[in-house]
């Protein structure tokens, strides 16, 4: 994400009246935990990227015009991963573990 207190990210969809999607819900439960999500969406939430940062939500902060190129090295290390072992993995984390 760029490192600009101009660009925030979330999801504000309950600000608006509109329920987030089901997937979208999922998505964030694996990403930053389920009450962490839960406060997020349920408040509409926006972050500025430190915030985005601390929690979890975005993965490195850059200047603004190395956002294109520091997209273009991450894509190269997920693409020179083959695709099958990699959708397979991504499956398996996100599994809901086995209850006995």
């Amino acid at each position: 994400m760029a490192d600009n207190p101009k660009f925030v990210i979330g999801m504000n969809e309950t600000k608006l009246d509109i329920s987030p999607p089901f997937w979208l819900k999922d998505t964030m439960v694996n990403t930053i935990g389920n009450r962490a999500t839960e406060l997020s969406l349920q408040l509409g939430q926006m972050y500025p990227a430190p915030e985005a940062l601390k929690l979890g939500l975005v993965d490195k902060l850059v200047p603004e015009d190395k956002v294109q190129s520091t997209a273009a090295v991450a894509m190269s290390q997920w693409l020179s991963v083959p695709d099958h072992a990699r959708q397979l993995t991504k499956s398996m984390m996100r599994k809901p573990p086995l209850i006995d």
